[in-house]
């Protein structure tokens, strides 16, 4: 059985069944050559009810492309775990169905299950097999190509860091390398389908960030589904981001469409010199950005939010704004973007306030007046700056050398 012959139009209209227009991306142009192939999982109004009459997902329709990590975000008690559950076989779906492979993911679920691939929330291992003995067995129990076990072995292994461990009985491992070796069990045996449910959980930052370059490097010819509760490992490795509360998808798309779509745009932040900031820099800083307001002041610093419309002004700014750091008191200062976790709390406050409540009376009207100030952030600027140096990373090619763009510059002291 296979739906994979739909058109990239109505995998769009899927997806954004339930969903605002605004707050829909749909996946890439080359998405449509996977659809063809049927190397995408679809998922179509997929809903589970408990007997208590709990509604835990209620409708969630999409699709996740070969090639791909798709990462699904959501508060505690979301329904991310009931979707992974739901599609590993794990628990039973109310209704909806889905298709991967050109196979009925619910109704050919063992043949699935030969190239599926899961690392749950929590570790289940064998306390007296090693990492290499897991491996081994699970190799095994997925059907995996006899030629290629013990080379493949070795690499998952070194890949994941559990070379100095690997003989140790899993009892004696630690948290992480618990989740290190769940997750090489996964992706062992010729997984195509990879759905990992908060695998860094109980990392330290080194190995987190290790196990990110492994996920990018292995994501080739596999479709791989990512829970978190980690917005910067989302950022970093989710190509199409979801994020679910109260069981639905509230949006999806590319991390820079979310930060385009509710971020509050630049956040410029002062280190005072001393206590209380000079009156002239509010004044200074409404030369150069229309609609520029004043964010927080804690201790010494001081933070502002541009519009996002306003980056033009950004080189003119940082020219006149060096000279004048001493006749502030200003010792140094820095403009970042919105953040995905910004974007995560903003969502959950405009889109299901019954969870996360609505935001204070004085904060909906700065919300206001930044909207209409057109507020947002459509590139990874990252600028860093101290008395006369700054840098920029990561500039969108929407941005450079457009007129109402930021100048691709470097300039060290």
């Amino acid at each position: 059985m296979s739906e994979a012959d739909d058109g990239e139009d109505s995998i769009d209209v899927l997806e954004s069944l339930n969903l605002l227009p605004e707050n829909y991306e749909a996946a890439s142009a080359n998405t449509k050559r996977l659809q063809q192939q049927g190397k995408f999982l679809k998922i179509k109004d997929l809903k589970k009810t408990y007997d208590s009459g709990f509604v835990a997902v209620k409708g969630v329709n999409l699709a996740m492309y070969e090639g791909q990590i798709f990462a699904l975000l959501g508060h505690n008690g979301a329904g991310k775990s009931t979707v992974i559950s739901m599609l590993t076989g794990l628990i039973e779906r109310s209704e909806g169905n889905a298709t991967l492979y050109h196979k009925d993911l619910f109704e050919e679920m063992e043949s699935v299950r030969e190239f599926m691939g899961v690392c749950p929330q929590h570790d289940v291992l064998f306390d007296m097999l090693t990492p290499r003995e897991h491996l081994d067995i699970f190799y095994d129990f997925k059907g995996g190509d006899p030629a290629r076990k013990q080379s493949e072995i070795d690499s998952l292994i070194s890949d994941v860091g559990l070379t100095i461990d690997k003989d140790k009985n899993a009892h004696t491992l630690s948290g992480g390398n618990r989740r290190k070796l769940s997750v090489s069990i996964a992706l062992c045996g010729g997984s195509k389908i990879v759905l990992l449910d908060e695998p860094t959980s109980g990392m330290d930052l080194g190995a987190r960030r290790g196990l990110w370059d492994m996920l990018k490097a292995y994501k080739r010819d596999r479709i791989i589904v990512l829970t978190t509760h980690y917005m910067d490992e989302a950022d970093v490795l989710g190509d199409r981001i979801g994020i679910m509360a109260s069981g639905q998808l509230m949006c999806i798309g590319s991390s820079l469409f979310l930060k385009n779509r509710f971020g509050l745009g630049y956040k410029l932040t002062l280190v005072k010199k001393h206590a209380l900031l000079s009156p002239n820099v509010e004044p200074f800083l409404q030369t150069y950005f229309a609609g520029v307001l004043k964010q927080s002041e804690v201790r010494g610093e001081v933070s502002f939010v541009i519009p996002r419309n306003q980056t033009s002004s950004f080189r003119p700014f940082f020219e006149a704004f060096d000279t004048k750091l001493n006749d502030f008191d200003i010792k140094s200062y820095g403009v970042s973007m919105t953040t995905l976790e910004e974007v995560f709390l903003k969502i959950n406050q405009e889109l299901a306030p019954e969870v996360f409540g609505t935001p204070e009376k004085d904060k909906t009207s700065d919300r206001n007046t930044l909207k209409e100030s057109g507020l947002t952030a459509d590139s990874k600027l990252a600028l860093s700056i101290g008395h006369s140096t700054f840098r920029t990373t990561d500039l969108s090619v929407s941005e450079l050398g457009s007129p109402n763009g930021v100048s691709q510059r470097k300039r060290m002291s």
